[in-house]
């Protein structure tokens, strides 16, 4: 694993139930990025067993994981701040935006999936930031380290 740099406090997840756990212990944070890709499902029953080939076919039954965000954006006090991400291939802009509203946040990072150099696999991305006061900003491709700090800069010079 990653080294725990000096001054971070560091909890190690497993799951989406353990994240949703250590994230509403820390709901009172000023600022909340959540940049994680959280499965939206999950085994119903989890096993720490490899499956064995036993039929053709295998049903793998789900359960819906708790839902980070939206747990956060209900418990979202003012002064507080919440930026989310999504991934979207179609209509970005309308399914972030209504992800923005549903879960109280403040911004949004729209990641636009079908674009060459963005998504979870290249060290680039191309994305939207939209804020719930209106603000769009459509940044070029560039490196995911730059899209941090762009997005660190907005929120900075929006705070003070």
């Amino acid at each position: 694993g990653l080294d725990t740099p000096p001054g971070v406090m560091r909890e190690d997840i497993v799951s989406a139930d353990d994240l949703h756990r250590a994230a509403l212990a820390h709901a009172d944070a000023d600022l909340v990025i959540a940049a994680a890709a959280v499965a939206d499902f999950a085994p119903a029953e989890p096993s720490d067993r490899k499956t064995k080939k036993s039929e053709d076919d295998l049903t793998l039954r789900l359960r819906r994981t708790p839902d980070v965000l939206a747990a956060l954006g209900e418990r979202k006090r003012d002064g507080q701040v919440l930026v989310g991400f999504a991934l979207e291939t179609h209509d970005g802009e309308v399914h972030a935006r209504a992800k923005l509203e549903k879960k109280n946040l403040d911004w949004i990072v729209l990641n636009h999936a079908n674009e060459d150099g963005a998504g979870f696999g290249p060290g680039t991305n191309r994305v939207t930031l939209l804020g719930a006061d209106g603000y769009k900003e459509d940044l070029a491709r560039m490196p995911k380290t730059q899209v941090a700090e762009v997005l660190l800069d907005l929120i900075t010079v929006r705070l003070e």
